[in-house]
């Protein structure tokens, strides 16, 4: 069985009644919704950071220094390109 810890945490009166009213129609409880969001945002950040790990390994392996002179390179590109078309 895992264990679990309880902590408090405040919110804005607005704030917990709209929580409450989700976790109501769609979880049963609080903690069963801040569990899941927690769950979620940690799962987007782990999957976001992999994703910019990638995106700089690519930056590097390129004809680019790093992601931002190929940010940078493609900007001025797009910029040419929309000139041409006025």
């Amino acid at each position: 069985m895992k264990s679990t810890k309880t902590f408090n945490v405040a919110f804005p009166v607005e704030l917990l009644d709209e929580v409450d009213a989700v976790a109501k129609k769609r979880f049963g409880s609080r903690s069963d919704l801040l569990r899941e969001a927690a769950l979620k945002m940690i799962r987007d950040e782990k999957r976001l950071e992999r994703l910019f790990n990638e995106t700089e390994k690519i930056g590097a392996q390129s004809q680019f220094g790093s992601a931002e002179e190929a940010t940078t390179e493609l900007t001025k590109q797009r910029r040419a390109r929309r000139a041409l078309t006025k």
